[in-house]
């Protein structure tokens, strides 16, 4: 599964800058709603299935506590994204408006966590995933998924096309 939505995480820090935490995450949450509901039917996938989050939802689900290689339930992971978003936005909120400017970086972690609750509660609640932004496949020797990898999985594993991996 493939769901590049690097522009609607962008939308999210903006609609926060504009409009505050609380707002922006209300708004940002339906909006994302709507374009994940659009590309991804209600349970996804099947039992044990392990879908890998690479990248941004990655790194925001290794803040949440679910890094070091393992594989958590789907319904977990989501419980533990919304604690995840709660703090943060209550962490927000306790620094106030004499915190100085916010940037995009002050919502980043927050919409790409609604982001990756939104895609989790799309999927099978018996699969599993894993939140990694890097593998070590060799001593010394460091992968860091990425979306070009993942098509160029995809294309191996579902096409007759030759694909010529780098």
């Amino acid at each position: 599964l493939k769901l590049p939505l690097p522009t609607e995480v962008k939308k999210g820090n903006k609609m926060g800058l504009k409009h505050g935490m609380e707002k922006g995450k209300a708004t940002f949450h339906d909006h994302a709603k709507e374009a994940i509901e659009l590309k991804l039917p209600k349970n996804f996938g099947g039992e044990n299935v392990l879908y890998l989050a690479i990248e941004s939802l990655a790194g925001v689900g290794e803040k949440a506590g679910m890094g070091g290689g393992v594989a958590v339930p789907v319904v977990e992971a989501i419980e533990i994204l919304s604690r995840f978003i709660e703090k943060k936005t209550e962490e927000d909120l306790m620094l106030g408006e004499g915190a100085g400017e916010r940037t995009w970086r002050s919502y980043f972690p927050v919409m790409t966590g609604i982001v990756g609750r939104l895609i989790l509660e799309r999927l099978h609640p018996d699969s599993k995933v894993l939140f990694a932004r890097e593998f070590e496949i060799a001593e010394d020797h460091i992968l860091k998924p990425s979306w070009p990898l993942g098509h160029a999985i995809e294309k191996l594993i579902h096409e007759t096309v030759p694909c010529t991996v780098r």
